[in-house]
């Protein structure tokens, strides 16, 4: 079983993630933030897949 020192570094290790990674939100991330941060990583998904295909056309 789990004891109270695993459910601690479960808890900092997502701490963690969170302020590594601002897109993987949390419990008070307001539905424009939500949207915001979607928005900018499909943006940034569109222009590196283009390059990628780019790329792929031209070898």
């Amino acid at each position: 079983m789990s004891g109270p020192g695993e459910r601690f570094h479960v808890l900092a290790q997502l701490d963690h993630l969170h302020s590594k990674y601002t897109g993987t939100g949390h419990a008070d991330t307001t539905r424009y933030e939500w949207l915001t941060n979607q928005l900018r990583d499909t943006r940034a998904s569109q222009v590196f897949l283009f390059s990628f295909f780019l790329l792929l056309e031209l070898t």
